[in-house]
């Protein structure tokens, strides 16, 4: 596991027993591994891992882990481009498809980071869809309203 991740950028607090679960099956890859490392039975190890914390923590360091992390990916970008202009004015090529294409490239991940950030946002701020029913469980004739609609819906009496 790489010692330069960054921060999440939303702060989710994980039991010390569950970063310690998580680490180990990271590092192990196997829930047979982890159990007899930790000394738990594999149920509850698969149970623990189940859990939402323990997946939302997973995925965090998943994310934030080698080129994954949008942060050095985007270093890395930086460099091949800087790279690639100064083979373009040490060759004084005319031709500059590559950086063209290199910074399409970056130019692409970047607006899909960007509609990606969008759609966080917009699922962050959705209101709740909520619908409230109402069931009266009077009998049919329990009010002079209801007496007059059944006289008035009855075609029998006329």
């Amino acid at each position: 596991m790489a010692n330069d991740l960054l921060p999440s950028p939303e702060y989710s607090p994980v039991s010390p027993e569950v970063v310690e679960l998580v680490n180990t099956y990271i590092e192990t890859m196997d829930i047979h591994v982890t159990a007899s490392t930790m000394n738990l039975p594999i149920e509850e190890v698969t149970r623990m891992l189940q859990k939402e914390e323990c997946q939302r923590y997973i995925t965090e360091i998943f994310l934030n882990s080698g080129y994954r992390n949008r942060f050095k990916l985007g270093a890395a970008l930086d460099r091949i481009i800087d790279k690639k202009l100064q083979e373009l004015e040490e060759a004084e090529i005319s031709s500059s498809k590559d950086i063209l294409d290199i910074l399409a490239l970056a130019h692409k991940f970047r607006m899909d980071e960007i509609k990606a950030l969008q759609k966080l946002e917009e699922i962050k701020n959705a209101k709740p869809k909520r619908q409230t029913n109402i069931q009266i469980n009077a009998g049919e004739n329990s009010d002079p309203l209801s007496k007059l609609f059944t006289r008035l819906t009855d075609v029998d009496e006329v």
